[in-house]
Order: C-alpha cells, then sequence, then structure tokens
C-alpha cells in the first residue's frame, strides 16, 4: 500500500514475508532516509553520519573511520580503564549520595557518566560534574531540545515549497 502526504509517498508493508524481501532484495533502494527540514539547519545533514545518505562516499568514509579508528577492538581495549575509572566515580557518588540521605536523580547521574567517558575518549577532560549540574542541565536541555524539533512533524517535510517561509519557526529554533 501506498500512501501520498503532500509529496512524501510512504509505502506500508504490511506483511513480514514482504518485509524480509523487500529488506534482503532491495536494501539499497531503501536505505535513504528522509532528512527532516528542522536538521537542514547548519548543514547538519551534509555533516553527521545519522543524516548522510548511506550510499554516499562520504557516508561510507565516516562509517570506515568510526569503525576503524573509533570503535575497533584494539581502541575500545585501549579505552578500558577510562571506561572502569567512570564507572567507579559513578558508583562513589551514589555511595555519598545515600550516605548524605540525599535524593538521587539517577538520570543526571548517568547521563555525566556517558557524557563525562565520551568527552574523555576524545578530549581527555570531563565536560560535566555530578554536582554543579547547571552546565549539564544546560547540555540537556540543548539535546531534548533537538530530538523535539527534529521529532515533530513539520508541513515543509510534505510541502517542500514553504521550505523558504519555514512556517512552524522549525529550522530558525534549530538553528
Amino acid at each position: 500500500m501506498t500512501l501520498k502526504l503532500g509529496t512524501v509517498t510512504t509505502i506500508v508493508i504490511s506483511s513480514p514475508e514482504v518485509a524480509k524481501q523487500v529488506l534482503h532484495k532491495y536494501d539499497q533502494a531503501f536505505a535513504n532516509r528522509t532528512v527532516p527540514d528542522s536538521v537542514r539547519a547548519l548543514d547538519h545533514h551534509k555533516l553527521s553520519i545519522a543524516w548522510l545518505a548511506p550510499t554516499s562516499a562520504q557516508w561510507r568514509n565516516l562509517r570506515k573511520t568510526s569503525a576503524t579508528m573509533v570503535f575497533s577492538s584494539k581502541q575500545l581495549d585501549s579505552t578500558h580503564m577510562l571506561r572502569h575509572r567512570k564507572v567507579q566515580e559513578l558508583l562513589n557518588f551514589v555511595e555519598q549520595s545515600c550516605k548524605k540521605d540525599e535524593a538521587l536523580d539517577t538520570g543526571e547521574a548517568a547521563l555525566t557518566t556517558v557524557l563525562n567517558s565520551i568527552s574523555n575518549t576524545f578530549f581527555s577532560m570531563d565536560l560535566a560534574h555530578y554536582r554543579a549540574s547547571d552546565k549539564l542541565q544546560e547540555f540537556k536541555e540543548l539535546i531534548w531540545g533537538i530530538m523535539e524539533e527534529a521529532g515533530k512533524p513539520n508541513v515543509v517535510d510534505f510541502f517542500p515549497i514553504f521550505r523558504v517561509l519555514d512556517p512552524q519557526g522549525r529550522r530558525a529554533r534549530m538553528t
């Protein structure tokens, strides 16, 4: 079944057999994803591995670089102690909070741990701290805002003729 919303044609596959056939035989034809107009702010869709077309040379190069330089077994083994130290910091923070009978925001503590693990891997420094949460809260709000803007329906995605106008202001807010 096909569904046409503005200029976007969506194919609905309702049987597992047909889905398997499509994904196995025609995977390249269906590999490209629709890029929401809001993601086009600051040309992010041209630079991000998440939004580039998987069939492009740039996407393949970024994927290869990620696989060999960031996620290879050798690289992951070399950062094992760093990840272990960050988890230990999390456990120490939880223990201190329990001893002081303080309320613990587990989501924020986990975000701090993950963010510091990633930032230490790439920049050799912590970007967040467990107690001083102003910067972490600002970062969290920024990421949440980006996810919300990219995920909301936008009339421009269905009727690209309105792209210049940005009638809902999604691209402006994303910028």
